[in-house]
């Protein structure tokens, strides 16, 4: 290889020969040496070797093997105040899309802070996927275990906090041992990061999203993208965002209605009926009422609820519609009995009790008062004021004192009282007072008589 690159002749020569002629040529290249005694060949076989480029005069040659190990040599040196290494956050283990857009984003800026041959994302591709040959054949520059410690610490500001809760007892010290780790759990759940992703999407509403039609479904397209082997790409997939469409699209606008419709007779395989035509008609339909995404939202996105949904909705009418039922009969029951006893009240005992049956009437001309409700009163009557100022043609002017108190509160009942009604006058009962005392004087006047 020394011989090749020197421009010394090796081929078909044993080692012997091989190191005569590089004797023989040991002062072609010294440090002191003209560039003048260099041949342009030697020029050419070095700067192949390095992988520069090899045209040109030797003065060009010599100026850009000069400046690549120049380059060589910076790239080795650390730097004085490194700037930290971002990656994008990665909160979901078993989502396989921000897996992937997580190690692109990784070897992208890796690449970018220490170009060359023997840059830090080879030396990490190494240690993740090489032979133990390979790993042991790695030669680590100080510039690259600076960046390497750097991805260290970005790689773990990248994971969410419940994910280094994990494997923040694994006391991990490289950051290809992260990348390993997180590499390791993508794997661990199989086919049930699938099913997993596929409830997911099922549940990806648009009305919830507040944003454009094209904009949804491209995050469907990526949700899909997880599911494997549980929605397989083509037809199937394809498929299946179709349908997601066809329900998160309301129908209520005629030409999204037409458009629809037209869609669903077809197969998504149809050439111009695929989820692609589909969205570009009905994005036409949309930006004709609605140019910002979140006003397309609200206007033509429908309501999807799922199967548990429904089912809880119904329950919820259900015992809603029970308990007014409920309400509706004890509102009744109370009613009926207020009426039954507002009309034994207004009707001297008239009125008809549970089972139906009418109270006995009592004797009399027949002629019932008002009933309490047209009257105003509040369900109380007393027989016997109502006839004492009956009697006294104040039956209107003294409506209130007889409305005032029930029939057994009435003063009437006490013995003692001399006057009789509800109000403060209560005259005497003179046609009983008189024939008592014309009783009792005739009676002493007998006696009397016989002394």
């Amino acid at each position: 290889m020394l011989a090749g690159i020197i421009g010394v002749n090796h081929a078909g020569e044993n080692r012997a020969t091989i190191m005569t002629n590089l004797n023989n040529h040991n002062n072609a290249i010294v440090e002191a040496a003209s560039i003048t005694i260099l041949q342009a060949v030697i020029l050419r076989n070095v700067a192949q070797a390095f992988g520069i480029n090899s045209n040109g005069s030797k003065t060009d040659i010599a100026v850009r093997i000069l400046a690549a190990g120049q380059t060589a040599n910076d790239q080795e040196t650390p730097l004085d105040q490194p700037r930290d290494i971002k990656f994008i956050e990665l909160d979901d283990l078993e989502s396989t899309t921000q897996f992937d857009t997580w190690m692109d984003d990784i070897k992208t800026k890796l690449e970018a802070r220490n170009p060359g041959p023997n840059n830090v994302w080879t030396i990490l591709d190494t240690q993740l996927n090489g032979s133990p040959a390979q790993i042991n054949a790695l030669r680590i520059s100080p510039r690259s275990a600076q960046v390497l410690l750097l991805a260290f610490a970005g790689l773990k500001t990248s994971l969410s906090a419940e994910i280094r809760k994990q494997f923040q007892s694994l006391r991990f010290t490289h950051a290809w041992e992260v990348i390993r780790w997180v590499t390791q759990k993508q794997t661990e759940l199989g086919s049930a990061r699938h099913r997993k992703a596929k409830a997911d999407l099922n549940r990806k509403h648009w009305k919830d999203s507040n944003s454009s039609l094209r904009t949804w479904v491209g995050v469907l397209r990526s949700m899909a993208a997880e599911c494997g082997p549980e929605i397989p790409v083509g037809r199937c997939r394809e498929e299946h965002i179709r349908q997601l469409i066809f329900k998160n699209v309301q129908e209520n606008n005629p030409d999204c209605a037409f458009v629809i419709r037209k869609h669903k007779l077809q197969d998504v395989v149809d050439p111009g009926f695929g989820v692609d035509d589909l969205v570009i008609e009905l994005t036409k339909v949309i930006v004709e009422s609605e140019s910002k995404p979140e006003r397309q939202c609200v206007a033509f996105a429908a309501t999807v609820q799922s199967e548990s949904e429904l089912k809880s909705a119904v329950t919820t009418l259900i015992a809603e519609k029970t308990k007014a039922e409920d309400t509706a009969k004890t509102a009744l029951a109370d009613k009926k009995r207020a009426d039954e006893q507002l009309s034994f009240y207004s009707n001297f005992g008239d009125g008809r009790p549970k089972g139906g049956q009418p109270f006995r009437k009592p004797k009399g001309s027949g002629k019932h008062r008002p009933s309490a409700a047209s009257s105003g009163s509040t369900g109380k009557f007393c027989h016997k004021c109502c006839k004492f100022y009956t009697e006294r043609n104040q039956r209107d002017a003294k409506d209130y004192v007889i409305r005032s108190h029930n029939t057994k509160d009435c003063h009437f009942n006490k013995p003692n009282s001399q006057n009789s009604g509800g109000d403060t006058f209560r005259p005497r009962n003179t046609r009983k007072q008189d024939a008592k005392s014309k009783k009792g004087g005739g009676k002493q006047s007998g006696k009397k008589g016989r002394h």
